[in-house]
């Protein structure tokens, strides 16, 4: 199993970022399906000089690609010790890459300038998932200390990060 697959793995569980979302809520108003918003759907199939259509009938391939070309590879997790790529990752999925990167660098006690270059890379090889996993629940925290509006959101996040570890807890399949 690929790191990727691994990501995807957690990632798209159902209870993570794994069914329909109408974009009805107050805290995120963007039709999504399996994680991947209709604004970010339409931008890739354009790319791609295909018709735009409902993020509803994402196809999993198409979920796969948008995942390694807008966030792997943007927050650089394929530079990255797999269990921290897989939390990375994660974060970048959910936050953007920019903010995912910028979380990282606290984590690893490095300039948070939302760069990852070699400095942020080799300070994340020393860093533990511990470390980022709390970086991440700090950047919570003040995401809902700026707009209470957000503070129902607050729940899943921290559900999302505890999650994410128990998951890590767990041994990768192997690959065949």
């Amino acid at each position: 199993m690929s790191p990727l697959d691994r990501a995807l793995g957690f990632t798209l569980r159902p209870d993570i970022e794994g069914g329909w979302y109408d974009g009805s809520g107050s805290h995120d108003p963007n039709p999504t399906m399996r994680g991947v918003t209709q604004r970010t759907y339409d931008a890739w199939r354009k790319d791609r000089g295909l018709p735009v259509r409902s993020v509803r009938e994402i196809a999993p391939e198409e979920v796969k690609a948008i995942a390694a070309e807008r966030y792997w590879l943007p927050a650089g997790c394929s530079r990255l010790p797999p269990d921290i790529a897989v939390a990375h990752f994660d974060a970048a999925y959910n936050m953007g890459p920019l903010a995912a990167i910028k979380v990282l660098q606290r984590a690893c006690g490095v300039k948070d300038d939302g760069v990852f270059g070699p400095i942020t890379e080799t300070a994340a090889r020393t860093v533990s998932v511990d470390a980022v996993l709390f970086a991440r629940i700090d950047y919570y925290r003040r995401i809902v200390q700026a707009k209470r509006s957000l503070l129902p959101a607050l729940v899943h996040w921290l559900y999302r990060v505890g999650a994410l570890r128990a998951y890590l807890d767990t041994p990768a399949p192997r690959a065949a």
